[in-house]
Order: structure tokens, then C-alpha cells, then sequence
């Protein structure tokens, strides 16, 4: 772990702690609202996986970051709800299917934030900011999950303050 960036570890731990959490629903249970909002899990998965995904691809600089900012600008601009959006990205996919291409993407690009330079600056949706700051992003979403009792009538996901980044 030299040299290497600390909160990649942590947003691995943690995302794998919330894998672990939601496993066990069927595709039924991934339909049921949560306290966030009233999304669903499928909702708050799409929405993890979707900004992981943003996060990687900034970490890249590449067209990629450009292409997806400028769909999402367009998109929520033109009125669509970030859920709407985030489905176009997912192709959506729901329940148990989701669940695992969002484990094996978050598994996968966990170890490029792990060698990344924490103080490199990547492009976000509002101003660039450190790999270090973007990393915590998602780790802070995680950690809505991790801060419940375990049981899906308690999953608590009405910390509105970890979630403001994603939505201004």
C-alpha cells in the first residue's frame, strides 16, 4: 500500500460491505424505496455505479469525461431527473444484475484510484478538484448504508448532507 492512495482502500472496503448488505434481496426487494428521497435500491445503485463510473473516467482525462459531463448537462437540463439519466448509462439494468456490474466495476477501477496521484486534478461536474477530494464522494455514500442496522426496514439514506455534492 505504499505510495498508494488510502481511500481507494476504504471505498473498497466499504463497497464491498454494501455488496454484502444487498445480496441477500431478491430483484423484487430492489424495487422497494428507501428513506432517500424515495428511490429505490435499483435507484441508489445506478446512482453509485453511474458516478463511479464518471469518477474513472475523469481519472483517464479522456473524451470519454467530455462525452458523459455533456449527456448529463443536456439531459437534467432538458428536465429529466438524475434517476432518468442515470438509467440511460446503465442500460437499465436492475436487482441482482446491477448489483454485480456495479461490484465488479467498483472492484476494478478501486485499484487505478489506488495508484493515481491523490493531488492530480480531474474534471468533475462543477469545478476540477484532487483525486483525493473526488474519491470521497462515493465513499461517503457508502457509508449511508454501513451506518444502518442491517436490516432493510432501517437502511437509513436521508443523510442529505453526503449526497449535496452529487446534486448541485
Amino acid at each position: 500500500m505504499n505510495g498508494s492512495l488510502q481511500q481507494a482502500y476504504d471505498f473498497l472496503d466499504e463497497s464491498n460491505a454494501v455488496y454484502e448488505l444487498l445480496s441477500s434481496l431478491s430483484d423484487k426487494e430492489f424495487d422497494q424505496s428507501t428513506q432517500f428521497k424515495d428511490w429505490s435500491f435499483n435507484d441508489v445503485i445506478g446512482h453509485l455505479h453511474v458516478w463511479n463510473y464518471a469518477a474513472d473516467i475523469s481519472l483517464s482525462d479522456g473524451e470519454d469525461w467530455i462525452d458523459f459531463s455533456n449527456k448529463a448537462l443536456k439531459a437534467l437540463g432538458s428536465g429529466s431527473t438524475m434517476n432518468q439519466f442515470e438509467r440511460t448509462i446503465t442500460n437499465n439494468i436492475k436487482g441482482k444484475e446491477l448489483l454485480e456490474v456495479w461490484k465488479n466495476y467498483f472492484t476494478e477501477m478501486s485499484d487505478r484510484f489506488a495508484s493515481a496521484d491523490p493531488k492530480k486534478r480531474v474534471k468533475w461536474m462543477g469545478p476540477d478538484m484532487s483525486v483525493r477530494s473526488l474519491r470521497n464522494i462515493p465513499n461517503q455514500l457508502n457509508k449511508l448504508f454501513l451506518s444502518s442496522k442491517r436490516n432493510l426496514q432501517d437502511i437509513n439514506l436521508d443523510d442529505k448532507a453526503c449526497f449535496q455534492a452529487q446534486f448541485q
